[in-house]
């Protein structure tokens, strides 16, 4: 059986389109999607439609899918919230059902066990291979190949007894997740670990392309092919600048534009500009006001990671 592995689409139509071709292409014969798909590029709508239109998927909700299905838990009409805000009033009816509808988790033929996160992230020192802002810093300062980063980042989850604990804690077999936009996979103790990166906003630093993973369970053995294929980001980077999003929400959409452009994280250093600048103006809560939103915007300095 051959399985595509797709996650974090952030209404990237035109990545997600080439992704599909690619793993048709390659004989994919089931779609595995792990949340994600809406709030960032400007097609959050059709990218929720082509997903329903898959014949043989399993698919999953993601943190950005929660924005709609708890409405009471977020002001979306705080300046923090508008990209969520635009996105939430341009899906239909059936698309909000859907996504409302979607499992947190699910188990695939037994042994497939799809969710949207796993908090290999959140250990030090290996977060350094894991958070996005981390890695920016590490690829900025001493850029690596993906061969190498894989390496890595499997010595740092191997050297640190939290790491093992939380894989230990996993069900065996194959473990699927995204979230942190950053494609990997590694084998331990019975169980394959599988991050396919982010199709339509990859943070990874090596190239503007959708990330995905192929997965093959063929004969008792598992191969994991990964992928990166080629879409027009500029085409992406023009929609955000002329699109409505652009004008509810400036800050937003430049920061799409610019993870487009550049392939790495430039959201995570904005959030934390925005909860410093909320301490110093006496905030400590999150979400912040919008009066602390709007002078954090005029001090970000966007280069700073």
């Amino acid at each position: 059986m051959k399985y595509a592995v797709i996650s974090d689409v952030h209404g990237n139509l035109p990545a997600l389109t080439a992704v599909l071709a690619d793993a048709q292409a390659h004989g994919v014969e089931m779609f595995l999607l792990l949340g994600d798909y809406t709030i960032g590029c400007p097609w959050s709508n059709e990218v929720v439609h082509a997903i329903r239109g898959l014949t043989n998927a399993c698919v999953i909700r993601g943190n950005h899918e929660d924005y709609f299905a708890n409405t009471s838990q977020f002001d979306l009409n705080s300046e923090q919230f508008k990209a969520a805000q635009w996105v939430y009033n341009s899906l239909t009816k059936e698309n909000h059902e859907y996504l409302a509808a979607l499992p947190e988790a699910a188990v695939v033929a037994g042994n497939i066990h799809l969710s949207h996160k796993f908090n290999l992230m959140n250990h030090r020192p290996m977060a350094t291979h894991f958070n996005p802002r981390d890695f920016r810093i590490m690829m900025e300062s001493a850029p690596i190949s993906h061969e190498e980063y894989l390496a890595r980042a499997r010595m740092a989850v191997l050297a640190c007894p939290q790491a093992l604990a939380d894989i230990r804690s996993l069900p065996e077999g194959v473990c699927l997740f995204g979230h942190n936009h950053l494609q990997f996979h590694m084998e331990n103790e019975g169980r394959l670990l599988i991050n396919p990166g982010s199709c339509g906003n990859p943070l990874d630093f090596f190239d503007a392309t959708a990330a995905y993973s192929i997965l093959i369970e063929e004969g008792g053995c598992r191969t994991v092919i990964e992928r990166r294929v080629t879409y027009d980001k500029n085409e992406v980077i023009q929609a955000l600048a002329a699109s409505e999003f652009a004008t509810i929400s400036p800050m937003w959409s430049r920061i799409f534009q610019l993870e487009q452009a550049a392939a790495k994280v430039y959201m995570t250093p904005f959030v934390m500009h925005l909860m410093e600048t909320g301490r110093a103006l006496g905030q400590t809560n999150f979400p912040v006001s919008d009066e602390v939103w709007h002078v954090a915007v005029k001090t970000w300095d966007e280069e700073k990671p």
